[in-house]
């Protein structure tokens, strides 16, 4: 069970990684989809370490700002 957990978070980042790296707004919401196990995990926890489940929201922002961004290099 432990492995999918491994899994999941390390093709989590490996995805945010190129997309990051390929300024690609679509590989960062695969990203944010496969970080959503991981953070429904820790927005149960009672301390500080619970926000690390509002990651998903923060990557989805970053996927906006980045096709935004895109878009309007495309219009000039």
């Amino acid at each position: 069970m432990l492995f999918l957990w491994y899994g999941s978070i390390l093709a989590a980042l490996a995805t945010l990684a190129f997309g990051l790296s390929r300024r690609s707004p679509k590989y960062v919401v695969i990203s944010a989809i496969l970080f959503l196990p991981f953070s429904y995990y820790f927005l149960g926890f009672p301390v500080a370490i619970r926000y690390v489940g509002l990651l998903p929201v923060a990557l989805l922002l970053l996927a906006i700002i980045m096709k935004r961004k895109h878009m309007s290099k495309a219009a000039v």
